[in-house]
């Protein structure tokens, strides 16, 4: 899957969105069911430096059982501490591919072993029959929270993609 970049707001939103979803890979997924209602729940997604957005769903839930109905989904994540945050809205697909599906199974399990003193929320996805998805992104935002002098200041960062 090819995602083209169709406009950025600046020279930096690029490297700024990424270098956040580099170090915070954990946030809420949104998905629409057969209702048009939105279900949100906290996952893990892996984004490549192609902006390939990887995440891993059990079979037998909600999340998967919505994205066969309704592909449009939007993955926030943010820092507990500056309360920034990204957005990735788009489209998700089942993937197919064999190796894919084998190295992020491989990047969840190195997830879930890492941290020793906690158990994140997605620890039993591999204990069933699992799916991996990919999100080809229509929209990148970010929001970057500034206090200077008992003034909040936000900026905002885009990357947007062809269809």
């Amino acid at each position: 899957m090819t995602n083209t970049i169709k406009t950025v707001s600046s020279p930096e939103s690029i490297e700024m969105i990424m270098s956040f979803l580099e170090h915070h890979t954990e946030g809420v997924l949104t998905t629409i069911d057969e209702k048009g209602l939105p279900h949100a729940s906290v996952i893990n997604v892996h984004v490549k430096s192609d902006y390939d957005c990887y995440f891993i769903v059990k079979t037998n839930g909600f999340k998967y059982h919505n994205l066969r109905i309704n592909d449009c989904v939007v993955f926030v994540c943010f820092d507990p501490y500056s309360r920034d945050e990204v957005q990735i809205e788009g489209r998700a697909h089942e993937v197919t591919d064999r190796q894919i599906i084998d190295e992020e199974k491989k990047r969840v399990e190195a997830n879930i072993t890492a941290d020793n003193k906690h158990t994140p929320p997605y620890a039993s996805i591999l204990t069933d029959d699992f799916a991996v998805f990919n999100i080809k992104p229509t929209l990148m935002h970010t929001v970057t929270y500034i206090r200077k002098d008992n003034k909040v200041t936000s900026f905002h960062e885009k990357i947007e993609f062809e269809d």
